[in-house]
């Protein structure tokens, strides 16, 4: 039985998770608002070139490509991330919508004009991830694509490293905490580890419910590990809500560095649809992703710190 299969039999309130990251909301993909306001993706230039366009953006002239890179038809759902000054915006593409090979930037169109120009960021398994996006270029797209918001509150995830340096082939073990959240029920979380060189790969994982700072104390839960992907889930059998004040132990990772591994990694919280909070009444509870946690991998090893 698959991942979500399993935990469906028992609790859906996990199950179809939508994203929730402080600032992430979702779209329902219309490529026309009330409006009829139209949108697309287009490849840009700094410099004039056959099948390109010259238009203005601010008081610079670009060059935009006649045919478009995606069009608003071709996205069924949008994911922006604000943080501060900065955004950024993940396109999932309607079934049968293959992701187009990778360009640098890509200009996004709204209505003939040219609304932002930002940077590319992961493209596949049915995404576009765009980024350096401005807050107001997010929310002017945000307006086409006719979503809701989900309101920002002030939980937080955490990555807390029990070591800080391995060496090749050794392993790594991480602890996910959660902070100042209310009436929670359920929740999903999902990380990742990047580096430059070699990997870091998951290994085990659990949710340990004897944890002294476990979330759930000694309520009876439904939960599950899902190694292939990375991700954890967990919920209540019963409606009572949680509350979680400086600290609440969610789950452990446990990975190892592969033997070609060196230099500085990072393991962090994926603040997309694979990590979500949910309260009593299924709803999802806004949350924010601190910083991830660094791991050194070299000739030594740290002393493993204690559990928080």
């Amino acid at each position: 039985m698959g991942f979500f299969g399993m935990i469906g039999l028992v609790c859906s309130v996990v199950v179809a998770a939508e994203p929730q990251a402080a600032g992430l909301t979702r779209s329902s993909g219309m490529s026309r608002d009330q409006k009829g306001t139209t949108v697309s993706f287009r490849a840009v230039s700094n410099t004039e070139q056959a099948g390109f366009d010259q238009m203005t953006f601010g008081a610079n002239k670009v060059y935009i490509a006649r045919q478009a890179w995606l069009s608003g038809a071709d996205v069924a759902s949008v994911e922006t991330q604000v943080d501060g000054s900065s955004a950024s915006m993940t396109l999932m593409l309607a079934p049968g919508v293959s992701a187009p090979a990778p360009i640098d930037k890509v200009a996004v169109i709204l209505d003939g004009r040219v609304s932002a120009i930002p940077s590319m960021g992961n493209v596949g398994n049915g995404r576009v991830t765009l980024r350096g996006m401005l807050p107001g270029e997010v929310q002017r797209l945000g307006r086409v694509f006719d979503f809701a918001p989900v309101q920002a509150v002030g939980a937080t995830l955490t990555v807390v490293p029990r070591t800080t340096s391995v060496r090749p082939g050794e392993t790594v073990t991480v602890d996910v905490f959660l902070s100042r959240v209310s009436n929670l029920r359920a929740y999903q979380v999902a990380l990742d580890a990047t580096g430059t060189k070699g990997a870091l790969r998951i290994e085990d994982m659990l949710i340990d419910t004897s944890h002294p700072q476990y979330v759930f104390g000694t309520e009876q839960t439904a939960n599950a590990v899902d190694k292939l992907n990375g991700r954890a889930v967990n919920a209540t059998f019963t409606t009572k809500g949680y509350e979680v004040g400086d600290s609440a132990y969610l789950a452990t990772y446990t990975f190892r560095a592969t033997a070609e591994a060196a230099g500085e990694f990072k393991i962090r919280v994926r603040a997309n649809q694979d990590t979500a909070l949910r309260d009593t009444a299924s709803a999802p509870i806004g949350y924010q992703v601190s910083l991830p946690a660094t791991i050194e991998i070299g000739l030594t090893s740290s002393r493993p710190s204690e559990k928080r």
